[in-house]
């Protein structure tokens, strides 16, 4: 899994449930060590995949938006959704 992020040279918004069985904090923090630039967005609830909701589409869209512009976000950079 981590093997395949280091072939990445984009920047991406890793969407993940909470409590995600999958998207473990031992995943995110080896994520968090590799060259490209890694944002979460983490999303209250267990559910895999988590539900596009309105909330969760904006900050899709806010990410890409803010890529268009070449505004970086800071690598690690914590979000939340209730």
């Amino acid at each position: 899994f981590i093997q395949a992020f280091r072939e990445v040279d984009v920047s991406v918004l890793v969407v993940h449930s909470a409590e995600s069985s999958i998207f473990t904090t031992s995943v995110r923090k080896a994520m968090g060590n590799l060259p490209s630039t890694y944002s979460f967005l983490e999303v209250k609830g267990d559910a895999h995949p988590v539900a596009y909701s309105d909330k969760v589409s904006e900050a899709i869209l806010q990410f890409m938006e803010a890529e268009e512009k070449s505004c970086k976000l800071d690598s690690g950079r914590d979000m939340t959704l209730a």
